[in-house]
């Protein structure tokens, strides 16, 4: 598991550098780096095994990305967080025929400390709470029976949250590396 970290440290390094999402950070300052309708799953696979992070803000599951106040609110969030562990086996699916089982190891709430700050005028107070802009981040180990190498991982995010339109996938293998963005859940990655 200190590889599968190690790796998740340098493919969060990658996947901050990558122009897709440079671009986002910076297109409207003093607004936070994520994208409405945007979902990252990042993919590290070692053997028969692998780690799943899915990432997406808070607004495009459950319409809201402040913390929740109300009981309707954590009620929504309550409900989108049971979606994601329930369901995470068929938005990020593995083949069939490798026999995996997802297990959680935890879902929440991040803030989204990589707004971009600017210089402002003497006097002007900051209108957004930084903690305001929150994105949910759930982190799945996966075990399969058989090796994962050469199979394909197919997404259905879209039919579980379908304000979720767009997913940029990154994934790091014992031998390769790769990016794809996946809309409207049409498409696949190979590992």
């Amino acid at each position: 598991m200190i590889l599968t970290r190690w790796v998740f440290i340098t493919l969060a390094l990658y996947i901050q550098q990558s122009p897709p999402l440079a671009f986002a950070r910076t297109a409207h300052p003093g607004h936070a780096a994520h994208v409405h309708g945007e979902a990252r799953i990042n993919i590290v696979v070692e053997g028969t095994r692998a780690t799943v992070e899915f990432i997406a803000p808070g607004a495009s599951l459950y319409g809201f990305e402040h913390a929740a106040r109300t009981d309707a609110e954590k009620k929504a969030q309550a409900v989108a967080f049971s979606q994601i562990e329930q369901q995470i086996g068929s938005m990020v699916a593995f083949p069939a025929d490798r026999l995996c089982q997802f297990i959680k190891q935890k879902i929440g709430l991040v803030a989204d400390d990589k707004r971009a700050h600017t210089q402002q005028p003497a006097g002007h107070k900051e209108h957004h709470d930084p903690r305001s802009h929150t994105e949910v981040q759930a982190d799945f180990t996966v075990a399969c029976q058989k090796p994962l190498a050469g199979s394909q991982v197919r997404f259905h995010v879209t039919k579980v949250f379908p304000e979720l339109r767009e997913l940029t996938i990154q994934v790091l293998t014992e031998t390769k590396q790769l990016g794809a963005t996946i809309t409207n859940d049409n498409g696949s990655v190979e590992l």
